[in-house]
């Protein structure tokens, strides 16, 4: 399963806000990953 959040430069720009994912992905299904790049490459591929 492949989360992918888009992000406005408003919402960086603005107050830090914090996006709960953990009805998506367990934090011990996170924490297999080594990184962001080890979690995208196991993602599954779509092209448009």
């Amino acid at each position: 399963m492949c989360v992918l959040l888009l992000i406005t430069g408003d919402a960086i720009s603005s107050d830090t806000k914090k996006v709960d994912v953990s009805d998506i992905i367990s934090k011990e299904e996170l924490s297999l990953y080594k990184d962001v790049g080890d979690f995208i490459d196991h993602c599954p591929k779509s092209r448009l």
